[in-house]
């Protein structure tokens, strides 16, 4: 999405740029009511909370990317989570619980819903799906990823 948005936004400057020159630029003043303001991701933003819903930690995985990246604690490290969907399924498990591993997604309860985690990246190793990484790493239900 950076590369994609940095392409389009250096051809949408050179459009203004033109708009300014030939005087046909139209500028229209932000309404300071409207605007808000937020913090700097610092790196414990990226921490994961599996008490919130599968949707809020679907949107953190989304916006820690590509930094601080969400991360949480899995099988006694710190696992960075790349890619994850909110999941269809209902689990009475507790937030963080593995309940079920399929083969391109592990299925983790959340405090509200279920999250499939897609692309894991171990400790010291590469990003990867989760089908890679399950060739390598049994993961079994009632396994849990934990807060930090």
């Amino acid at each position: 999405l950076t590369q994609r948005l940095a392409g389009q936004g250096a051809a949408l400057l050179v459009r203004a740029l033109a708009l300014i020159e030939s005087g046909h630029a139209v500028f229209t003043p932000q309404d300071e009511s409207l605007a808000t303001y937020t913090k700097r991701f610092e790196k414990e933003d990226g921490r994961i909370d599996w008490r919130k819903s599968a949707v809020r930690i679907h949107n953190l995985v989304r916006a820690a990317i590509p930094w601080p990246v969400a991360h949480c604690r899995f099988q006694g490290e710190v696992y960075r989570i790349l890619e994850t969907e909110p999941g269809r399924e209902s689990s009475s498990a507790g937030p963080g619980t593995v309940f079920a591993a399929h083969r391109d997604s592990l299925l983790v309860a959340t405090g509200e819903g279920t999250l499939g985690v897609r692309r894991i990246q171990p400790p010291g190793k590469r990003a990867m799906s989760v089908e890679e990484y399950l060739r390598g790493h049994a993961v079994k239900p009632g396994e849990r990823f934990e807060n930090l």
